[in-house]
This record gives structure tokens, C-alpha cells and sequence, in this order.
């Protein structure tokens, strides 16, 4: 994997088997907890749809060109995408670099995208709006807010919008082999009866003239088709059969690309369960 300061924590957790735990530490000055009365994710006030739609246009006018100078970004596989052009997804996708939701945001222009988040996502200040209107959507840790949360994304699929949720949970920069993956995703998708979409973020290796450009890392982003419930089978069997063939397909793709087994599960110093 590209090596970065965080090689050494990851290759400890790595050979834990730890691989939900956050590698960067969280500077908690900068959250803002999450008030079950006050935080709301369906927002109404005319500012708050101003500012959404200016954020969202800046980040459609400049994340190709941002992705594409600082990351070479290139997007693969957008025929499977075109499959479900009159339904919301699950986008489920590797979380290994900090700027993963503007990769994440060039798998479709033309579809709006939010993006599940942990609660420590939910900045103060300026930040924190900015993040909201872009579509991040904090997870809460109560009953209501679980219940709001759930209730927001059955209504964003219902509108044919994209919901990205980083199933492997804990951010590992520069990562380059599939954790497992949490079932929230795939019970979302199981509830709604909504495809899943995954996506696997790939780091080609650097040249000299990427490091004449200052890139740090070099990305292609490749869809894989698209994954459905079985009308057929009860909603925890769905579950895990969805969550199953998600993790095989990410792995295949990484595995592939890399040339290597790309299944973070053979390398822990104790096989995980």
C-alpha cells in the first residue's frame, strides 16, 4: 500500500484484527455532539437550501478538476450505474483517504449523493454547516435520531438518490486491501428494496511526473454491478447474503488489480472469526 504515516497503526490493527478502529485521532474540540432535540437531517429554511445548492454546485464544477489534478482520478464502470438510473443505492465503498467522499461523488454527476458518517463528522462552525448541506448525514446515538436517520434515507432512496455508506466504518489511509464489512449498508438496501452499489477506490503506483505534479497518491475508482435483495428470502438472510457477495466482489476487484490477495481478513497474526 502507498506508504504514509499511518502505515505503522494500520499494519498494527491489521495484524489485530482491529479493523473497524479509527487510525487518525479525532480532535474533539472541533465536534459538535449531536443534540437529539435540535439536530435535524431534513432541513427547511431557505438559507439551508441556499447554501446546499451552492456548496453542491462548487463541488460539481470542481471536484472533476480537483480529483483529476490532485489523485489523476479515473472512473471506471459506469455502465453499472446507468442499470439503475430509475431507483436510489447503497453506495458501499472503501474508506482509505480523507477526501474519499469527492472520489466517491464522481460516480455519478447528474445524481445527488449524501454520505453516512460517524457522529464525530458533525463539525462545529462554518465546517460542520458546509459538511450538512453536502449531504453528510452523522450518525446518531439515540433512539430518535436513529429512528430520524432511518426514516431520511428510506426517503432519499425513494427519490432515486445516492446514499454512500463506508461499510468498512473507521477511515484507514492509503489502504489497499478490503475489511470486513458492518451490516448496516446492506440492511438499509434490504429495507428499502434498493440495490446495492459498490465501488472500490484503487491506488495505481506514482511516476515522476506525479511527483513533479505533487500527487501524493494516483486513483481509479471502479464500479462493479450492482447487487439486489431477494424478494424472496427473510431480511436477515438478505442481509447477509447481500453483505457476502458486496465484500467477494470488492475483494475480487482489488485482487485483481493489485495481483495480490487483497482480503484483510488472511493477515491478521490471529485469523478473525
Amino acid at each position: 500500500m502507498p506508504h504514509n504515516k499511518y502505515t505503522a497503526a494500520i499494519h498494527t490493527k491489521e495484524q489485530a484484527g482491529e479493523f473497524d478502529q479509527d487510525i487518525r485521532p479525532v480532535d474533539e474540540r472541533l465536534v459538535k455532539p449531536l443534540d437529539p432535540d435540535r439536530f435535524n437531517y431534513r432541513h427547511r429554511s431557505p438559507f439551508w437550501h441556499l447554501y446546499s445548492a451552492l456548496v453542491r454546485t462548487v463541488a460539481w464544477l470542481l471536484g472533476p478538476l480537483v480529483t483529476g489534478w490532485s489523485f489523476g482520478l479515473r472512473v471506471k464502470g459506469k455502465k453499472h450505474l446507468r442499470q439503475l438510473r430509475k431507483k436510489g443505492a447503497i453506495v458501499v465503498i472503501n474508506h482509505v483517504h480523507l477526501l474519499d467522499p469527492l472520489i466517491a461523488r464522481q460516480i455519478s454527476r447528474t445524481r445527488r449523493m449524501y454520505y453516512l458518517a460517524a457522529a464525530y463528522n458533525n463539525k462545529r462552525g462554518l465546517a460542520g454547516l458546509t459538511l450538512n448541506v453536502a449531504g453528510v448525514l452523522p450518525i446518531g446515538n439515540s433512539l430518535k435520531l436513529t429512528r430520524q436517520l432511518d426514516n431520511t434515507i428510506t426517503n432519499l432512496l425513494k427519490h432515486r438518490r445516492l446514499v454512500t455508506v463506508y461499510a468498512e466504518e473507521s477511515l484507514w489511509p492509503g489502504y489497499t486491501k478490503i475489511r470486513p464489512l458492518k451490516k448496516g449498508a446492506f440492511y438499509y438496501a434490504t429495507k428499502n428494496d434498493c440495490p446495492v452499489l459498490p465501488a472500490v477506490i484503487l491506488f495505481r503506483p506514482l511516476n515522476r511526473f506525479d511527483r513533479l505534479l505533487g500527487r501524493h497518491s494516483k486513483i481509479t475508482l471502479q464500479i462493479l454491478p450492482p447487487l439486489f435483495p431477494d424478494a424472496n428470502t427473510d431480511r436477515p438472510t438478505n442481509v447477509d447474503q447481500l453483505r457476502t457477495a458486496c465484500h467477494a466482489a470488492m475483494v475480487t476487484c482489488a485482487t485483481e488489480f493489485y495481483g495480490t490477495d487483497a482480503d484483510a481478513t488472511h493477515y491478521t497474526a490471529t485469523p478473525t472469526a
